[in-house]
């Protein structure tokens, strides 16, 4: 991680308002939790969050942290979390996906060269996104918001990169422009 920290200090904070979406998101999750690994786990993507705010390096110490979590899980308690049944987590992993996401460097800056590996990597987790938000059961989309706002995000900036001559229409202002 020492080797790492040099270089991730230099990328750019996350963009206050998608932090402000995510934070909202993951905390409106509270009253789905009918087990404790389930808030352990939204604590984690808050804490990812929260961290967001100040550095995108704590962020990314975090995600260690939940991927160690994930490591060093009971049995049962894994189980459970990956049970195609569990809507809860399925709510959960939509958000994980997506804060991962919004931590990309390739999102958080202004290039629109990508390499055939970088362009793969990424298309495969946004797929992933997408599957899971896709999956949810009706009852549960109203927790799923922001994965969904930040699939769209994706999509717009994939659609940027393949086609670098195309003017998008900015919504808040009427402007074109890329953002």
């Amino acid at each position: 991680m020492a080797l790492l920290q040099p270089l991730m200090e230099t990328v750019p904070p996350i963009r206050k308002d998608w932090v402000d979406a995510a934070i909202a998101s993951v905390r409106a999750l509270g009253p789905l939790y009918v087990h404790t690994v389930e808030a352990e786990y939204n604590g984690l993507l808050v804490d990812m969050v929260e961290a967001l705010y100040t550095s995108p390096f704590r962020g990314y110490q975090i995600i260690c942290k939940h991927y160690d979590w994930w490591l060093q899980m009971p049995h049962e308690r894994f189980q459970y979390l990956v049970d195609p049944a569990n809507h809860v987590c399925h709510v959960l992993a939509t958000h994980w996906i997506a804060i991962k996401q919004i931590m990309t460097p390739e999102h958080l800056v202004n290039s629109r060269e990508k390499t055939a590996r970088d362009k793969h990597t990424d298309m495969g987790t946004i797929r992933w996104l997408k599957y899971l938000n896709r999956q949810l059961p009706f009852e549960y989309r109203q927790y799923n918001w922001w994965p969904v706002w930040v699939e769209e995000q994706l999509d717009r900036l994939n659609l940027l990169w393949e086609n670098p001559g195309l003017k998008v229409m900015n919504s808040k202002r009427g402007e074109e422009g890329a953002g």
